[in-house]
């Protein structure tokens, strides 16, 4: 109890709030922003701002500009990223972001950024409207406000059904009137050719799933499907850094919780993840074993024989000769053409994995289960693909 004492002082200390005329969008703009990373994209953003010509939307640019001011001197946003923000500043036309861009002006960025913001700033010494006053916004606090608000979350199964609920190009507002604001943000951008790219914004909802957002030629951000899982999206949530100070298990037993709860996007998604590990723990492999062993003569449908054919790579590459049997085996008698392929690739051997034969039945599914218990045991509903 004095946890979730703390944690509701913390969310009401610190939680990001709506800025007065903020839509939905722009907050999940706001979050991109505050939580930027190098290998994310703020393509996203700039494409929502600009879709529409006949719409300047003023509280988005003007987290774009204290974005800028904040990164002004980091190195790690690159040269073409500052130049498409700067850019975008730029666009308004109107002489608001004067005081940012003679800060832009004065920095170490290239030439092509520090000479577009000169002009600006030449160009319109009679301001038309009122200028954004650098540090007005502060992306730090927000930052630091999402993990608590996530943590405060409550996951329950009528909240992931919801997620499930909403019908096919509808929009933001429409989720977050169902939803609230979620708890983790993502944008994607894809760019096929100079002129066909394509953007999107992923929300997704702790212990309910994922809704994903595509932008329509109009600026629109139109909902396209949702995945919900309540235990696939965890390990994107902004308090898995902090597990330990929220009383949350950590990253490791969050991973077998997600294997053992046997649902077909979460054990996707951690097969996926723990192929990308340098090592992956033994335990973790004889479960998947274990699972595989029990269950690849009923592969079913297209999606779970994906699945299992995911855990014999991993098993295969990550692995080694300690489940050469087990593979073996699935070659000789699976009738899937996929799993067959699959198994008898050639075994490598990872180290510090025993070679001795893994044993079926070492494992026991429902003592792993209990173990490695899920986070939300009161949501059962899954439903979608990823």
């Amino acid at each position: 109890m004095k946890r979730l004492v703390a944690i509701a002082l913390a969310v009401c200390a610190c939680a990001p709030m709506h800025a007065r005329g903020q839509t939905p969008v722009d907050w999940c703009y706001q979050y991109l922003l505050a939580t930027w990373k190098p290998s994310q994209s703020l393509t996203p953003v700039l494409d929502g701002i600009f879709a529409d010509p006949t719409r300047q939307n003023v509280i988005a640019l003007d987290h774009v500009a204290q974005f800028v001011l904040d990164h002004l001197h980091d190195e790690q946003l690159s040269k073409d990223e500052a130049k498409e923000l700067v850019g975008a500043l730029a666009r308004t036309r109107s002489g608001r972001y004067r005081l940012v861009m003679a800060k832009v002006s004065d920095s170490q960025r290239p030439k092509v950024i520090t000479i577009m913001a000169g002009e600006y700033v030449r160009e319109y010494k009679l301001k038309t409207v009122d200028e954004y006053i650098p540090g007005t916004i502060d992306l730090a606090s927000l930052r630091a406000g999402y993990a608590p608000a996530a943590v405060s979350a409550l996951a329950t199964d009528s909240r992931a059904r919801k997620l499930d609920t909403i019908t096919k190009f509808g929009s933001i507002d429409e989720v977050f009137a169902l939803m609230g604001p979620p708890q983790y943000v993502e944008g994607r951008h894809f760019r096929f050719s100079e002129t066909i790219k394509y953007s999107r914004l992923l929300l997704y909802y702790r212990g309910a799933g994922r809704a994903s957002f595509g932008l329509d030629e109009s600026g629109t951000w139109l909902f396209q499907r949702a995945v919900a899982d309540p235990l696939a999206f965890e390990a994107l949530m902004p308090y898995r850094e902090r597990a330990a100070e929220f009383g949350l298990p950590d990253d490791a037993a969050i991973r077998m919780a997600q294997l053992i709860s046997q649902t077909l996007p979460a054990m996707r998604l951690v097969l996926e993840d723990s192929y990308n590990l340098v090592q992956v723990p033994v335990e973790f492999l004889d479960t998947t074993a274990e699972i595989l062993a029990q269950n690849f003569r009923s592969h079913g449908d297209d999606i779970r024989e994906d699945v299992y054919a995911w855990m014999i790579r991993l098993l295969t590459t990550k692995g080694g000769p300690r489940y050469a049997p087990l593979l073996a085996q699935i070659a000789d008698e699976t009738k899937s053409l996929k799993l067959r392929k699959w198994a008898r690739l050639t075994v490598k051997k990872p180290a510090g994995i025993p070679r001795a034969h893994y044993v079926i039945g070492s494992i026991v599914l429902a003592d792993q289960a209990k173990k490695f218990p899920s986070p939300y045991p009161g949501v059962t509903y899954t439903n979608g693909r990823l």
